[in-house]
């Protein structure tokens, strides 16, 4: 069934062209024959083969025959791109912390690192929402997209548009699960439901094809949402290894979040320690002179009744030095 060219039918049809414009250079020039393609499993799947042919020669130099083999490397491939994901997740969250550290004590600018970060490494456009004490979101906080054009149409449109968490949205669907939410192929009626009214022009504007929205949390407590979409057709739709890189990356701002909220607290409370330490130091420099200057005569006692110290009216009083 393999015989001639009939073996063609088991390669994947994408590949065949250039396969065989491969193989017939090899041929016509007596090169060595290199190549890697996907050939047809007995279960219907395509696996990848790296193929190696040489050929066999007569004491003139002309080709007798051809000697090759295929080698199943697909688990190897696999293997090598999960690697490689993971090596380029992990330089991203070390660049990423990195980056938040260096703008810890800069909120605002820590929020627009983090929506160019998730769409250097994941999309087309990210804006981020923080939650107010009144249960709405304000924002956007941050907005970060490969078009400006486009970015400056989400923040003007969003600033307008109120954003309270009621009714169907994709706010309130992750404020509820508490999760991230993932949406591979979006379904461009489902997200008209989904987004306010208000927010028609960005969405026809964007028109994503996939999309995420991480929760950002400081402990354990939703503080605001991240939206990240991708629009150009050539990205594939997000899969949960995107989200959790998003996730890690969310995770790694709040906690510069935090790290800046505490901060911020141990300087004010220091702050107003100091400011009650020197009230009480000049109140009690302001009750000694008093007690000093008084025109009758007083004598400072201890807790305990001990005589601590007489004013100089005092001292006048019993005849004593001061």
């Amino acid at each position: 069934e393999l015989l001639g060219l009939k073996w063609l039918e088991q390669v994947q049809r994408d590949e065949r062209a250039h396969l065989v414009q491969t193989w017939n250079t090899a041929v016509a020039t007596g090169a060595d024959f290199h190549s890697e393609f996907h050939i047809r499993h007995h279960d219907g799947t395509y696996h990848r083969f790296h193929t190696d042919a040489v050929p066999l020669r007569d004491p003139e130099g002309r080709i007798l025959k051809w000697f090759g083999s295929n080698t199943d490397v697909q688990e190897t491939h696999e293997l090598y791109e999960a690697l490689q994901k993971s090596v380029t997740r992990l330089q991203v969250l070390t660049d990423a912390s990195q980056a938040f550290a260096d703008v810890s004590l800069d909120h605002q600018t820590m929020l627009e690192l983090l929506a160019r970060k998730m769409v250097e490494a994941l999309g087309d456009n990210c804006f981020i929402f923080l939650l107010s004490d009144a249960g709405y979101l304000q924002g956007p906080i941050a907005v970060y997209d490969v078009d400006p054009e486009r970015a400056e149409l989400v923040r003007t449109v969003a600033e307008s548009v109120p954003h309270h968490i009621d009714g169907p949205s994709l706010a309130r669907m992750v404020m509820q699960s508490e999760r991230p939410l993932l949406i591979p192929v979006v379904d461009q009626e489902w997200l008209r439901t989904a987004m306010k009214p208000g927010f028609n022009p960005v969405r026809d504007r964007l028109n994503p094809h996939s999309l995420i929205v991480i929760p950002i949390c400081v402990q354990k407590r939703i503080i605001g949402l991240l939206y990240l979409f991708r629009c150009r057709r050539e990205w594939a739709a997000f899969e949960e290894e995107d989200v959790k890189l998003a996730q890690d990356l969310a995770d790694r701002a709040a906690l510069a979040i935090a790290n800046v909220r505490l901060y911020r607290d141990v300087q004010a409370e220091l702050e107003l320690r100091l400011r009650v330490e020197k009230s009480l130091r000049e109140s009690e420099e302001y009750f000694h002179r008093l007690f000093d200057e008084a025109a009758m005569p007083a004598i400072m006692l201890a807790p305990d009744g001990h005589f601590l110290k007489p004013n100089s009216a005092a001292c006048r009083f019993f005849d004593v030095p001061e």
